[in-house]
């Protein structure tokens, strides 16, 4: 086990910003994860796509515009998989709300227009990560139908990616099957083609990010934060149920701009694509006797207090 910072991040010189891409499915944590994202001054947000997974693709997208509106964000939007590649729709509306927000969508108090938004997510992606010169990182939070699709049809955007940093999977039981985390339940085949793409990865699995929480106290603290974010996030966060409020989907952009806060180990990790309570689980191949190289960096543990922290701080601005 390691906890020194990670290659790509340890690499990068003083000041630099990263070229960033986020596919997401908004989502109470995904529009956590992109608050993270435009709260760090490490990146350089090119593009945010949307993808049917926490809510149908309509919702995600209209998401995806609130969030770019509300953030100030200029970066290029587009609307991408409607449906998995093989299975049939899957969503999490009973823990989202029908708005994907918890309800609170009104609360940003601002008007869409959907004219921002492009209408293919895969050659969208493609073009922003040809035209960088810089390699560029991916954050993949929902389901990974576009990301898959991206890969199978353009595989000569590889050599563009850095890092593609997850959150899916888990190694240690699921929260849709007993074996299977939502995000590769719902589109097991896609999440399949990335873990054999080649392409670097970090996983922050549900065995890591059941422990990344904000506490009743930590909502009391961001509610009360005089900028634009802190009551509609206190809103959106207090629909999840108990006392301490998992975060997923910030994780896998802490993994990058934060990764001291993380414990990993590099494994060998595959995906069961076959129909059952296995579909879409996760698990990491440790035979000694069988050649492989090791495809996934995986995030073990989170330091919680300072998650916390970064949390509050973030929703601050």
């Amino acid at each position: 086990m390691r906890t020194e910072n990670l290659e790509y991040t340890s690499t990068r010189k003083k000041g630099e910003r990263i070229p960033l891409l986020i596919d997401c499915d908004p989502g109470i944590d995904d529009a956590m994860a992109l608050m993270v994202a435009r709260a760090s001054e490490g990146f350089e947000l090119k593009g945010i796509t949307s993808v049917s997974g926490n809510l149908d693709i309509e919702t995600t997208t209209k998401n995806i515009e609130l969030f770019a509106k509300v953030l100030k964000l200029n970066a290029v939007l587009a609307s991408g998989a409607s449906e998995p590649l093989v299975k049939g729709k899957f969503s999490a509306e009973e823990v989202h709300g029908s708005d994907g927000l918890g309800g609170a969508s009104s609360l940003f108090g601002v008007s869409l227009s959907g004219d921002r938004v492009q209408q293919n997510a895969v050659d969208t992606m493609r073009k922003l990560l040809l035209e960088e010169e810089r390699k560029t990182a991916i954050v993949a939070i929902g389901p990974l139908t576009n990301i898959a699709l991206l890969l199978k049809i353009y595989p000569e955007v590889k050599e563009k990616i850095r890092v593609i940093s997850i959150m899916g999977g888990s190694l240690e039981g699921g929260n849709v099957t007993p074996l299977s985390e939502f995000n590769f339940y719902v589109d097991p085949e896609a999440a399949s083609i990335v873990f054999q793409s080649g392409v670097p990865l970090i996983l922050s699995g549900l065995h890591m990010t059941v422990d990344a929480t904000i506490t009743e106290e930590n909502l009391e603290e961001i509610r009360n934060h005089s900028g634009v974010l802190g009551v509609p996030a206190a809103e959106m966060l207090k629909t999840y149920p108990g006392t301490a409020h998992p975060l997923h989907d910030p994780c896998a952009v802490l993994a990058l701009s934060h990764p001291e806060i993380f414990t990993y180990e590099d494994l060998t990790v595959h995906i069961d694509t076959r129909e059952g309570d296995s579909q879409g689980m996760s698990y990491k191949d440790e035979r000694p006797w069988v050649k492989k190289e090791t495809n996934c960096r995986v995030l073990l543990k989170i330091h919680q207090e300072k998650f916390r922290r970064l949390l509050v701080d973030t929703l601050a601005f």
